[in-house]
């Protein structure tokens, strides 16, 4: 067994993690997490120099919150790239010093590499099909991805390591499907971030007058655009101002139930049209939006393969137990 201390702040959560690998499964057996949207809510987006202040303040609290030692970790893996510079900066001047006080080696991670792998948390890697379709889901990215894989007998206390290949599929042409949440969720004066709150707003009524038409959904390519979607939104709502036509909760309801299932519609097909071209029998869902249960619960519906969302909501945000994932990779292949 071999233990990492994950570290990830490469936006607006200050997340350690201490994750073992016992040859088939990944598992987190402590996380302490510092969140700050609400530090974030009032500027409807992450304030890069806020973020990067409160990493600062808060990352040697969220440590010291951890039960370990220098002899209860083998090494300690780091988000790198990409996201805010200057948050980033908080992990190469902690991380960096804790290798050198602990001396144990120091890997670098892709944060997007954390998210494609972090439906792997928890589970036996050895019974998922591969390759599989990955859907990864976030304010700033909407993207298509295949992992391959490919099975390596290294020589570490005699385990199977897995060696992968991820090929980007395709990618949103404009808005990504988070970005579209959160403008959708302030044109129907909700909060921010405002994913749950669309998803908790359309659980309230169980159908729609209102009609959207998601963009791209009968096409033959794996082209995303949410732009659109988000407009048709704003056109109706200024229709209804112009006609005196009244916006009760009810309204906002049914505007965010039609909105919801519109965006799902899109995605689920998608994803789901990749795997018919590229003859995968599996399709991971990850990142923020992967912890709507609507869209969950519509692959579960449509696709007849192996359907996989990270294990808890936890590794649906920011986390550092993901960047453990991808250490296999970069630190026992390289």
């Amino acid at each position: 067994m071999t233990r990492t201390l994950a570290i990830e702040t490469s936006c607006d959560d200050t997340s350690l993690a201490i994750v073992n690998f016992d040859g088939k499964t990944f598992h987190c057996e402590q996380m302490q997490a510092y969140s700050q949207i609400s530090d974030h809510q009032r500027y409807w987006w992450v304030v890069p120099e806020i973020a990067s202040r409160q990493h600062t303040e808060k990352i040697h609290a969220v440590f010291s919150s951890l039960d370990t030692t220098r002899s209860a970790i083998d090494c300690i893996s780091v988000t790198t790239e990409p996201w805010l510079p200057w948050s980033l900066l908080v992990w190469k001047a902690f991380s960096s010093t804790l290798s050198h006080l602990y001396d144990k080696p120091l890997i670098q991670v892709n944060h997007i590499h954390g998210h494609i792998f972090s439906f792997l948390l928890e589970r036996d890697v050895s019974l998922i099909s591969f390759p599989a379709v990955v859907l990864s889901v976030s304010w700033g990215h909407n993207d298509l991805y295949l992992v391959s894989i490919k099975e390596l007998e290294v020589d570490w206390e005699h385990h199977t390591a897995w060696h992968y290949h991820i090929y980007k599929l395709w990618w949103t042409i404009d808005d990504a499907a988070w970005e579209a949440f959160d403008k959708v969720s302030r044109m129907l004066w909700g909060p921010y971030p405002g994913g749950p709150w669309i998803w908790s707003m359309a659980s309230k009524v169980d159908a729609s007058p209102f009609g959207f038409n998601p963009p791209f959904l009968k096409s033959k390519d794996l082209l995303f655009s949410f732009s659109w979607l988000k407009s048709q939104v704003y056109y109706l709502l200024d229709q209804m101002k112009k006609n005196g036509e009244p916006i009760t909760e009810t309204t906002i309801s049914q505007i965010a139930f039609s909105f919801e299932h519109a965006t799902a519609e899109v995605l689920c097909s998608k994803a789901i049209q990749a795997t018919q071209i590229y003859w995968a029998e599996t399709i991971a869902l990850v990142w923020g939006v992967s912890a709507n249960t609507y869209l969950r619960e519509l692959f579960h519906k449509k696709f007849t393969g192996s359907f996989y969302t990270p294990t808890s909501f936890s590794y649906c945000t920011d986390n550092a137990a993901m960047i453990w994932v991808a250490w296999l990779q970069e630190y026992l292949l390289q």
